[in-house]
């Protein structure tokens, strides 16, 4: 996986406008990181991974119209290599699991919202 100019390519996906807004300016500010692509779904994150295929998605768990998981599972599938950094404000075990059982080996971290806000979160890319 090449790095353009030593900056990790970065695409950010989650349905909640304040937080994804947050987390979009915050990652534009890092010297070591491009954000490439921004979608408030899952249909248009996976759709927009696949073109672009970052370095890291940045993906909230649960969003309209496609999961998170279900996500990942579909760049596995596509045998895309792009790193995922799941969000969320759940912390039930079962959120959890579906992350898991979606591929742990392409899952590169974890952070729930309450305990992350953006400047943090985007220290885990």
């Amino acid at each position: 996986m090449s790095k353009r100019e030593g900056r990790v390519r970065v695409f950010l996906a989650d349905d909640h406008p304040i937080y994804r807004d947050g987390l979009r300016r915050t990652i534009k500010e890092r010297l070591d990181m491009e954000l490439v692509g921004v979608a408030e779904d899952g249909r248009g994150a996976l759709e927009a991974i696949r073109q672009l295929q970052p370095h890291v998605a940045v993906l909230d768990v649960r969003m309209p119209k496609l999961e998170g998981p279900q996500v990942l599972l579909a760049i596995k599938r596509d045998e895309i290599q792009t790193e995922f950094l799941f969000l969320s404000a759940f912390a039930e075990s079962d959120v959890v699991y579906d992350v898991l059982a979606a591929g742990a080996a392409r899952c590169c971290g974890w952070s729930r919202r309450e305990t992350a806000p953006p400047r943090s979160a985007s220290g885990s890319i």
